[in-house]
């Protein structure tokens, strides 16, 4: 199927047909290559003390990373770009490198993942495999004091911008490009302090067509933020695009509901006792699809403190079109 085909199809699917039952394939697929991290941000999961008594720590071996990759392929899915992210930060699996190496193997040549980017210097970074294009993205802000009080760990601010910074200059990284997105939206939605916000990040770095920068949306998908309270009359309601565009992996094989789901509230299948497929189109994933239909995201306990569906902002022509573009890349 044709990459435009495949966008009209889940185009189709989603917004005209709501069907729970998906003719095409997603239209991205992420690997988790661990959940374990070395920050504890305000606005995630990892900040409860007892996210891991939930959800194990875990951490994804090469046999196993082998293993999805193949099924991935098998199920069809045949794009180059392949997102490694959904919980944990990435480098703290000591395989990572070897599993971007097998992810090329498989043909997946442009591989974009989550990062704090405080483990990525640039000797680190040399070491990910050639002939892959990287992007990582990356969770900052131009103000020291408020990043390390909402996001990061003493001194870290200064050491990802160093980091940044000298992968910027470096052209033999040429192959990465960064994505950072301003978090300043976490505590105010004044949009002149936002601006200002915005400028002064912009400023941190080196002018270089390797960067460019996206201002953070924090929704409360986890349940844990303190987002203010409002009624949801079913007439603001929009339809959830995840389970019809994105499937996510977990590093202990768990499809859960979406990239936000990192409590895995909404496990669908598992990869190593399933096909794809089967998973795709399996009761699960049509269970957690009709509720959605139905306006009834409260009955998936992953959607259910979840407030994107009553954020107009967010099903825009204009912002799904740049999602297709920026975050899925689809016609590359």
């Amino acid at each position: 199927m044709g990459k435009l085909t495949q966008l009209l199809q889940f185009g189709y699917d989603w917004k005209i047909k709501k069907s729970v039952w998906v003719t095409s394939l997603p239209l991205e697929i992420s690997i988790e290559p661990t959940n374990v991290c070395n920050f504890r941000c305000t606005f995630c999961n990892q900040s409860d003390p007892d996210h891991f008594q939930r959800v194990a720590k875990s951490y994804l071996s090469v046999e196993n990373a082998r293993n999805i990759l193949k099924k991935i392929r098998e199920f069809g899915y045949d794009k180059t770009l392949l997102h490694w992210t959904l919980d944990g930060e990435p480098f703290l699996n000591k395989d990572f490198d070897e599993l971007c190496l097998i992810a090329k193997e498989f043909g997946f040549t442009d591989q974009y993942f989550a990062t704090n980017c405080l483990l990525v210097t640039p000797e680190r970074a040399r070491t990910l495999p050639e002939g892959v294009n990287y992007t990582f993205t990356i969770d900052y802000c131009a103000d020291p004091e408020y990043f390390e009080r909402v996001r990061g760990t003493a001194g870290s601010w200064e050491k990802i911008k160093d980091n940044i910074t000298q992968m910027l200059l470096d052209d033999s990284l040429s192959r990465i490009k960064f994505v950072v997105y301003d978090i300043s939206t976490f505590e105010t939605t004044d949009a002149a302090k936002l601006k200002e916000s915005a400028a002064k990040l912009r400023r941190c770095f080196p002018t270089k067509g390797r960067i460019k920068f996206l201002s953070k949306t924090f929704h409360n998908a986890t349940g844990l933020l303190a987002m203010p309270s409002e009624d949801r009359p079913t007439n603001r309601y929009n339809l959830c695009p995840y389970p019809w565009s994105s499937m996510s992996i977990a590093s202990n094989g768990e499809v859960v509901a979406c990239c936000r789901d990192l409590d895995h509230k909404t496990v669908v299948g598992n990869v190593f006792e399933a096909s794809l497929s089967d998973i795709w189109n399996g009761q699960a994933y049509q269970k957690l699809r009709r509720n959605l239909v139905n306006k009834t995201p409260y009955a998936n306990a992953a959607c259910a403190e979840c407030d994107m569906p009553f954020d107009k902002s967010k099903f825009s022509a204009r912002n799904i079109l740049s999602s297709v573009v920026n975050r899925l890349q689809f016609f590359k």
